[in-house]
Formats: C-alpha cells, sequence, structure tokens
C-alpha cells in the first residue's frame, strides 16, 4: 500500500492528514520515500497515467516498435552481401544486374528501407523531431552502399531512437519528482537490438571485397554480363 501511495497509484486525500492512521501512513510513505510529499502526489499520479495508458506510453511502445523494424532492416543490409572498401563502386555496377535478373535481395532491402522510415517519420514527428532528419537517413541508406556505410547509418538511428528513450525516461523522472533513476522504458528485446547494430556497425569489414577473386561472389549471370 506504502508504494502504491508514493507511486501515484493510490490517491492521497486530505482526511488522510486528519486521522492517527492516516497520519501513520503518510509517515510510512515518506519513509519509504523520503521525496513524496502531497503536493507532488498529483503530479506524479499524472506522470503514472501518461506513461502507463497516456501519449508517453504511445511513443515508448512506438520507439520500441521502430527499432524492431531497423533490426529487420539491418538483415536486409546483410543479405545484400555488398562489397566494402575500394571495392565498394562495383556495387553501383553489379547490383542493377543482379537485380535484372530478379534477385529478391535488392527489391526486399528497398521496400523494408521505406516501412522503416514511413514508421520513424511517423514516430519522430510525434516526439517532435525533425522530418529532415528521416530524408538524410534515407537518401544514405542506399542498397549500392557498402557494409560499412549502410551498417553505420542503421547503428546512428538506433543511438536516436535511444536518445528518445532516455528523454523520455528523463521526462517520467521529473514528473514523479524524485533523484532516482527514470524509468526503463528500452525492452529488453530492444537493448538486444541497440546491442546488435552496434556490434555490426564495428565489425563490418566487408572482407569479399578486400580478398583476391572478388568477382567469385557475384552471381554468375551478372559475371558474364560485366565480361560482355
Amino acid at each position: 500500500i506504502v508504494k502504491d501511495y508514493a507511486s501515484g497509484k493510490l490517491s492521497v486525500s486530505p482526511m488522510m492528514a486528519r486521522t492517527p492512521q492516516g497520519i501513520a501512513l503518510l509517515g510510512a510513505i515518506t519513509q519509504y520515500d523520503p521525496s513524496f510529499d502531497a503536493i507532488n502526489y498529483n503530479a506524479r499520479a499524472q506522470t503514472r497515467k501518461d506513461f502507463t495508458s497516456g501519449k508517453a506510453a504511445q511513443s515508448a511502445t512506438a520507439l520500441n516498435t521502430v527499432l524492431g523494424h531497423l533490426d529487420t532492416l539491418s538483415g536486409a543490409a546483410d543479405n545484400l552481401n555488398n562489397f566494402g572498401g575500394v571495392a565498394t563502386p562495383l556495387n553501383k555496377v553489379v547490383n542493377p544486374i543482379e537485380n535484372a535478373f530478379g534477385d529478391p535481395r535488392y527489391r526486399q532491402f528497398d521496400n523494408t528501407r521505406k516501412a522503416v522510415a514511413d514508421e520513424l517519420t511517423r514516430v519522430w514527428r510525434g516526439t517532435g523531431g525533425s522530418e529532415g532528419d528521416i530524408k538524410t537517413w534515407t537518401d544514405t541508406l542506399n542498397n549500392a552502399g557498402s557494409p560499412e556505410q549502410l551498417h553505420g547509418v542503421i547503428k546512428n538511428i538506433g543511438d536516436l531512437l535511444q536518445s528518445r528513450m532516455d528523454s523520455l525516461s528523463e521526462q517520467y523522472r521529473k514528473g514523479m519528482g524524485t533523484a532516482a533513476d527514470g524509468l526503463q522504458l528500452l525492452t529488453p528485446k530492444s537493448q538486444a537490438i541497440l546491442d546488435r547494430l552496434e556490434q555490426k556497425a564495428g565489425g563490418s569489414s566487408g572482407s569479399s571485397a578486400s580478398q583476391p577473386g572478388v568477382a567469385s561472389s557475384i552471381h554468375p549471370g551478372a559475371v558474364q554480363m560485366l565480361r560482355q
């Protein structure tokens, strides 16, 4: 009961200060949470409502959802198996040829990129971000980019989404009027995704492009077209 009052789940009534039992309960609440007082109760109750069923809760859910889709985009970037390093320009030659031969990877990447961009736009608009940022990211996410470029941009988007989460967490902390850490809004799944994006951004080497016999990883039909 003390925890519920301290978090704003239960309402503090002015009558509580007029009975011995109420005074004892208020003392227990203050002992449990020294930052609590009857004045900031309303702010806590409003904050709790916002983060359980209001706009803040919706924003946190949307941000976690976008992170899930960003993970899908990262997988689509891996599937491109693009060249990196000094061989990156080959992607602009090879990829259109493979696409013309019906390779589905490029359309899958472009469709996933568009879906992520659309959802990012909605989320960014709802959390006060600039839609111009979205256009900059999507322009950079070209299917002819190197693994380093693609995963670097995807990681950057993930970092900015996490920054939005941190801002929401700070908003919760201030609303609750406590010096304690803010609410952890990232789900364990989203945290695992961020860790994975970090690892990929640091580990993308474009190894197929840096070794001899680079054409061996290109589809046979595309190789024949290049030779002709």
